[in-house]
């Protein structure tokens, strides 16, 4: 922080603490002040004239928005005042203040500083000022800032700006605005392939030459801290460790152990909730019946028999939170949170590989118990019969795949399910995460209900 200055005299620089470089050393690149004057410019023309319409016509490729916020790059730029049917388009206030950006431009902001340059900057202001343009800070820095401008701008030439504009562009689209260590990282590399077939000024290149070769050196000469043999021994002792701890164990910077960790493809993911811890038993016990369950499928397939049944409630208000545009510290819209004790009805489905075979709806609050669900497996018996003809000729080889509750576990279930004939698909304990239902069908019923709101049962039902 500069501290406060403890004398002001009006007219006069008044500097409490020296400035880390020569003012004359100060400058906006050119680039910038002509996007700027360009952006001001087509801002303040009238967007019903022909002016404006010439621009539409001839940019087609650029969305209105940008047109109508002169958002133009360099070469466009250049095209612009290369066109004499653009000037033409303009009214007289118009085309005297075109005139003078394309004065400016030729005569002060390019390889040329005419002596006159004061009126020529003096001319732009008048002229922008008859027309409504705005006083950005940019044009404000040209105008009280004309003696600290080289006399050869070209030296930091156009293409040097619109090369860094494409190459900042290309890497936030690669990076979607997230921060990654590995960016100046591919910032180097992409200069050094680039360099060599760039046509830019020769003292400029060398410079940008000696810079890479320095970092490039640094970085393929230092000793090697640690190798991710060392890391991944670190990650599988305990994976959730943070960044900092790591690097004290390796005693490497949290920025090295970042990097190794980008290159690894490596990313940090929250834990998955489970309905419950399981014992190392119940552990082994469902490492078992997975393993037979794959074993009997790879000698003779068997999904085509199974039948899934599972249940979910169904809100009657399923609201969702939805992005909106606003502008920088104005507040998104606001969503209530779903109310997990409102309004719901429980779903009954059952479900094989070619589609849905019987579903019932049950009255809001109410819940599958013994004897209700006893009866859902008569009633998917006749279901089975319309919609599965083929179950009738086969009906004993018919899998029942379900969890282990306690409905779906009850004596009088497990007898009805044995004298219809059905086979009944082993479940671990606490593996819901294992049933299809969950991850298949469940999730496409999520999306499906986003925003929808339901009055009573019957509308639900259709």
């Amino acid at each position: 922080m500069w501290p406060n200055r403890k004398i002001f005299t009006p007219g006069y620089k008044n500097i409490a603490n020296l400035p880390l470089i020569d003012s004359e050393n100060i400058y906006s690149p050119p680039l910038h002040i002509k996007l700027v004057l360009m952006k001001n410019f087509v801002k303040a023309i009238d967007r019903n004239a022909s002016g404006f319409a010439y621009l539409k016509q001839k940019f087609s490729s650029i969305s209105e928005a940008k047109i109508k916020e002169g958002i133009f790059v360099g070469p466009q730029i250049r095209e612009l005042q290369q066109d004499g049917n653009f000037q033409n388009s303009l009214n007289e206030v118009e085309a005297a203040a075109w005139n003078s950006f394309r004065n400016v431009c030729k005569n002060f902001l390019g390889s040329v500083k005419v002596e006159n340059y004061r009126d020529i900057v003096n001319d732009l202001l008048l002229s922008y000022k008859a027309l409504g343009c705005n006083m950005s800070l940019k044009i404000h820095f040209l105008h009280s800032h004309l003696d600290f401008f080289p006399d050869n701008l070209g030296a930091v030439s156009d293409e040097h700006g619109e090369r860094f504009h494409q190459a900042i562009s290309s890497m936030e689209k690669r990076y979607q605005g997230k921060w990654s260590p590995a960016m100046l990282a591919d910032d180097c590399w992409a200069l050094k392939r680039d360099l060599p077939q760039a046509n830019v000024t020769g003292g400029l290149k060398n410079s940008k030459v000696a810079i890479l070769n320095l970092i490039m050196n640094h970085m393929e000469n230092r000793p090697q801290k640690f190798e991710d043999a060392e890391l991944q021994a670190l990650l599988d002792e305990d994976s959730t460790q943070m960044q900092e701890k790591l690097a004290k164990q390796l005693q490497v910077s949290q920025g090295a152990v970042s990097l190794r960790l980008n290159s690894l493809e490596m990313t940090q993911k929250l834990s998955r909730w489970v309905p419950h811890e399981l014992s190392e038993r119940q552990q082994y016990r469902r490492l078992v019946t997975c393993e037979g369950l794959l074993a009997r499928h790879e000698k003779k397939s068997f999904l085509h028999r199974i039948v899934t049944s599972d249940e979910k409630w169904i809100h009657f208000s399923n609201p969702t939170r939805q992005k909106s545009w606003s502008l920088p510290g104005q507040f998104p819209k606001q969503t209530p949170s779903p109310n997990r004790f409102g309004k719901k009805a429980m779903l009954c489905i059952w479900w094989d590989q070619t589609g849905v075979v019987y579903f019932e709806l049950l009255k809001p609050g109410k819940m599958v118990n013994t004897s209700r669900y006893e009866q859902q497996m008569h009633s998917l018996r006749e279901a089975l019969n319309e919609k599965r003809p083929e179950w009738r000729e086969k009906h004993n080889n018919l899998i029942l795949q379900h969890d282990n509750a306690p409905a779906h576990n009850a004596t009088v279930v497990k007898n009805t399910i044995k004298d219809l004939g059905w086979e009944l698909l082993p479940h671990p304990l606490y593996s819901s995460e294992l049933a299809p239902s969950n991850y298949h069908l469940f999730t496409s019923l999520g999306h499906a209900l986003k925003n929808q709101e339901f009055s009573n049962s019957n509308i639900l039902r259709k």
